[in-house]
């Protein structure tokens, strides 16, 4: 098919409107009333006292990674601070026997309900427990894309003497501590953050 090197017109009495139909700023002034179409027209200067600014301001170039956005930090609760208080468990030992080579900690909500041994059940130790936790996510480690930081695994844990049920864990990595920019990865119960 061959092309037409000029423009079709276009009928505009069709349409019912012109160009000049859309050009509102050019028929109103700065305070809105209709100018008379003999008027002169404001011009950019009179209509900007000032300069536009531009849409996109890049960062300024004394912008660190340290700055905070919501000013200095008041208090922080490190690591260290977690486990002292026992709100966290360090089982980086067992990783290790797993293949892990990153510090690993377990929050204490999700040591208690899936570690620890409950009374009166039978067959379970807390080392064979805390084993299938570290397998189960040096498995879902493996399986992980890269630069997943919040990683789903799930497992099978027996907290009475009926059948195993499926329990869902979340393991996150992150610095070890606030001075310590090294990974570390914290195992926690789907709602804790």
């Amino acid at each position: 098919m061959k092309r037409r090197k000029y423009r079709l017109p276009i009928p505009q009495h069709e349409f019912g409107f012109t160009p000049d139909a859309f050009n509102l700023m050019a028929e109103t002034g700065l305070d809105g009333e209709r100018l008379p179409a003999n008027a002169p027209r404001p011009t950019a200067t009179a209509a900007w006292p000032r300069p536009p600014r531009p849409h996109f301001l890049p960062p300024t170039p004394h912008t660190t990674m340290n700055d905070n956005p919501f000013g200095p930090i008041i208090y922080a609760y490190t690591r260290a601070q977690a486990i002292a208080d026992g709100v966290q468990v360090d089982i980086t030992t067992t990783a290790q026997e797993a293949g892990i080579r990153f510090p690993v900690f377990i929050t204490r909500t999700a040591f208690a309900l899936y570690v620890t041994v409950p009374p009166d059940v039978t067959g379970q130790d807390e080392a064979g427990r805390l084993w299938d936790v570290v397998w189960m996510l040096r498995f879902a480690i493996r399986k992980a894309t890269p630069g997943q930081t919040r990683l789903p695994f799930a497992l099978y844990v027996r907290n009475d003497n009926r059948a195993p049920r499926l329990i869902k864990l979340i393991a996150t990595c992150g610095p070890l501590d606030l001075a310590k920019p090294e990974p570390a990865i914290t195992i926690m119960m789907p709602d804790e953050d």
